[in-house]
């Protein structure tokens, strides 16, 4: 381990020495430093703005969204899809799944 790594090791277990942590407690606490978790609302946040670009399918649209929606479950099935034709079948009562609403769009 270099100087660099050695030095932020330490300051991320501030109140205890670098050796006298297991390999996995130091593995872990670097794992934490370099791989943070992704904030819940930065990631509504691109849910939310994403929208259906001209000549991207349903199925290129939900594909996005499903990935966007990895870290954020509340965001699942919570999205406009449109598609030239309209919306055949869908009529706003909240009782149409996802899939539903791609099978129509297709």
């Amino acid at each position: 381990m270099g100087c660099k790594a050695y030095g932020l090791l330490r300051s991320l277990v501030a109140l205890d020495k670098p050796g006298d942590k297991t390999y996995v407690d130091i593995k872990t606490v670097l794992q934490q430093h370099f791989s943070p978790k992704p904030l819940v609302i930065a990631e509504r946040f691109c849910f939310h703005k994403r929208n259906q670009e001209a000549g991207e399918t349903v199925s290129q649209y939900v594909a996005v969204l499903k990935r966007l929606s990895e870290h954020s479950p509340a965001n699942r099935g919570n999205a406009d899809v449109q598609e030239s034709g309209g919306n055949r079948g869908l009529d706003g009562d909240g009782g149409v799944t996802v899939t539903a609403a791609q099978r129509i769009a297709e």
